[in-house]
């Protein structure tokens, strides 16, 4: 007799008869543990005592899109990570973990990777499946750094369990501290055979980075455009530059102040076109923040995702006098600083 259930979950017992061996248990589940008990039928109604194996079926190969945000790890402290996931430092902490953070993009959790001038860490995905065509891959992600130095990498390896199988597609550092921005890395060079893609801090410098919010898929046909910023700003004006992110001339962008777009709400008509790579803001009012998004309209028909940019205008020149001002409105912070960010839409 054979008997066959999930580990900790004996109401999904499965009993079988068999007389050949090896025998195959079909049906099972990938990544999950299970607890099979045999033992021998001698006839005459005699049987041999139970004996038994724990085993855990492998991860499946992903296809795309994939998407990890964290929020199904196990565990706890450093021993908190995702399932069929891998994970690899030379520190005796078991980095990287996935740990809560009250600042994640999405959710609570976040990936917190970890080095220093004495060791690295590294998370890499589970594997892809074969027809995914890894040279042509678009991989996004949110990342977060504390310190102006930190910065994360990103590969594709071989073997997930040997360091050295890691090859490096590019690095990514967020341009300022402690905000979360998002770092894009396409894989159109890599040229191995690779099917794991790998999240690095190198030993090289203490360097912490949080990274969330992954997204995998092939590179679009109609890229974003890049590098939003503003070049000049007055009480009433704003003027709002960006790098294309292919060869299109066609752009379309809306606006308002920052927090009330919902671009997955709007109609097509509340998107505004323009045929040059900046545009000028007007009516405008003072000491005021606000959003921007913009997408580019490719010449094969597909439009790009949207990228969004929020700046603040100027204040208000002061025309009238007496001026009063007696700070009593700002609270007790020792600055305010409203950060320009770029963030995917």
């Amino acid at each position: 007799d054979l008997h066959s259930f999930p580990t900790r979950r004996s109401s999904d017992l499965l009993v079988e008869t068999v007389s050949t061996s090896p025998y195959t248990i079909d049906g099972l589940t990938a990544s999950t543990d299970y607890t099979i008990q045999m033992r021998s039928d001698c006839g005459n109604g005699e049987y041999s005592d139970w004996t038994g194996l724990n085993i855990t079926t492998p991860c499946e190969d992903i296809t795309l899109p994939f998407t990890e945000n964290f929020e199904n790890a196990v565990g706890s402290s450093y021993a908190c990570f995702v399932p069929c996931w891998s994970r690899k430092t030379n520190y005796t902490t078991s980095y990287p973990y996935v740990t809560t953070n009250a600042t994640a993009p999405s959710g609570s959790n976040v990936l917190s990777l970890n080095a220093s001038t004495t060791y690295y860490s590294y998370a890499a995905t589970p594997r892809f499946a074969e027809d995914v065509m890894m040279d042509s891959l678009q991989i996004s992600f949110q990342a977060r750094k504390a310190s102006a130095s930190y910065f994360v990498e990103v590969g594709i390896m071989t073997d997930p369990t040997d360091p050295s199988s890691f090859q490096l597609l590019g690095s990514f550092t967020p341009t300022a501290i402690n905000e979360w921005q998002m770092g894009e890395i396409r894989t159109s060079a890599y040229t191995g055979d690779g099917r794991y893609v790998a999240f690095r801090v190198p030993q090289w410098i203490s360097n912490i980075v949080l990274v969330d919010d992954i997204m995998i898929d092939y590179i679009p046909n109609c890229l974003h455009v890049e590098d939003i910023q503003m070049t000049d700003v007055t009480a009433t004006t704003a003027t709002i530059q960006w790098t294309p992110g292919g060869d299109e001339s066609t752009w379309m962008y809306v606006y308002g102040p920052a927090g009330t777009i919902n671009i997955n709400t709007i109609g097509d008509d509340a998107w505004q076109i323009v045929q040059e790579d900046s545009v000028i803001l007007e009516d405008l009012t003072g000491n005021t923040a606000y959003e921007i998004f913009v997408k580019a309209s490719c010449d094969n028909g597909e439009v790009s995702m949207a990228m969004s940019y929020e700046f603040r205008t100027a204040c208000v020149a002061i025309s009238t006098l007496p001026y009063i001002e007696n700070f009593d409105d700002y609270g007790t912070a020792t600055t305010t600083r409203l950060a320009d960010r770029k963030s995917v839409v």
